[in-house]
């Protein structure tokens, strides 16, 4: 793989600057700067545009980490190139240097073998200054040992002899072949305690077929168990809902029996109370209006037989002294006459009205009405029986209503 071209468009402090690797016979290129020119960033630059700019960059102090930009040419012997731009991205980040498409990391596979990562790619060509400085003390200090010294410079692996004498140094504190003291030992010495006891601990085929068929059974003797144990428990629970509803049921059968004693009772209309309030509201109202009627005939037939009574004219005149008081009072005897067949027919009118309320109301007639006048207790007693005949109705449909929801929970 050869780099063509690299160009920093938007990246660190550098801004459209690119770098031109043109061939020529001796194909070496040497880049210098002054201090803070900007070496260490191209060269983290290069690495991002082959490998992917970081997450965390700590070149977007003058362009957006949005904005970060590089581009260049990679070519190789047999002619084959490719030309793309690398943009901070997650996924997508390499684009096509003409079309601006998104194209596959795969493109690069060509270019940069797979087994080339950003950390190998660094140490053999990334190689800095101070890690530079580190090989030549590596291979001064190594005693003649120049591959190894050249391999841990290459790699960025300074000091690696001093590491293998540490480590030979430490490697008796770890493990001795005949030794007891050091750890690898004693956790040789536990293993083999623990392997001994394993094996005391397991079971030959024999005997865990045995424990397996024990537990088999005692497996089916706990389900049988369980299956009595759930029955008796269904068992139980009618049980109690027997229990439970014991009482109910006794107080059912007596509320049932006081029910057949009231069915010889008979039944009145829910709004009796009141009609017959107003029923002997209108017998007394009857009553008081015939006792007054008869009182005033009474009195007028007794004024009519005082008058035919006078024999003669001798005697009226024997009696011009009672007479001419009488003659005074003949204007309220006429007035009498006159209202007579009035008050006859008012009297034979709530006759009428009263004998058909009587007919209507009490199935009787009017002589048997005084045995429908009841006395102050009479009317309270049946005040008081039409109250409880409201409840015991009350009652019956409730007992009805649990007598119900009892059939069908039994059932």
């Amino acid at each position: 793989m050869r780099i063509d071209r690299f160009d920093i468009m938007a990246y660190g402090h550098f801004t459209a600057k690119s770098l031109e690797f043109k061939a020529a016979p001796r194909d070496f290129h040497l880049i210098y700067g002054d201090n803070e020119a900007g070496k260490s960033t191209s060269l983290r630059a290069l690495t991002a545009w082959l490998f992917g700019i970081p997450t965390r960059c700590q070149d977007n102090f003058l362009h957006e980490s949005k904005d970060l930009r590089l581009g260049g040419k990679l070519s190789l012997q047999d002619g084959k190139a490719i030309e793309f731009i690398r943009k901070k991205s997650r996924s997508k980040s390499l684009i096509d240097y003409h079309t601006n498409s998104p194209i596959s990391e795969h493109a690069l596979t060509a270019f940069i073998p797979s087994h080339i990562n950003e950390d190998i790619f660094s140490r053999l060509w990334g190689i800095k200054h101070e890690e530079l400085v580190e090989g030549g003390e590596e291979l001064l200090s190594d005693s003649g040992d120049i591959g190894r010294a050249l391999f841990s410079a290459a790699m960025g692996l300074a000091g690696i002899q001093n590491l293998v004498k540490e480590l030979e140094e430490k490697i008796e504190d770890i493990y001795l072949p005949r030794g007891k003291v050091p750890k690898l030992n004693k956790a040789l010495e536990l293993y083999k305690d623990i392997a001994k006891n394993i094996k005391k601990s397991s079971l030959n085929d024999d005997d865990w077929q045995q424990l397996q068929q024990g537990y088999e059974e005692s497996q089916s003797k706990l389900r049988e168990i369980e299956e009595k144990i759930t029955a008796n428990e269904k068992k139980l629970r009618c049980y109690q809902r027997v229990v439970r509803l014991q009482e109910p049921l006794l107080r059912y059968h007596r509320l049932q029996s006081d029910l057949k004693e009231l069915d010889a009772v008979v039944s009145l209309p829910k709004n009796f109370s009141r009609e017959f309030t107003i029923t002997s509201t209108d017998l007394r109202n009857v009553g008081s209006n015939l006792l007054h009627d008869k009182h005033k005939r009474e009195k007028l037939h007794l004024k009519a037989q005082s008058v035919k009574n006078l024999d003669t004219i001798r005697l009226i005149l024997s009696h011009e002294e009672q007479i001419i008081p009488l003659r005074e009072e003949v204007g309220a005897i006429q007035k009498a006459q006159h209202d007579l067949p009035k008050l006859e027919s008012d009297y034979e009118d709530k006759t009428f009205k009263a004998e058909r309320i009587c007919h209507n109301k009490l199935h009787t007639t009017l002589d048997g009405i005084d045995a429908w006048f009841l006395l102050r207790d009479q009317k309270s007693i049946l005040t008081d029986l039409s109250n409880e005949y409201c409840v015991l109705e009350e009652k019956k449909k409730e007992q009805q209503n649990q007598l119900v929801k009892i059939q069908s929970f039994c059932y």
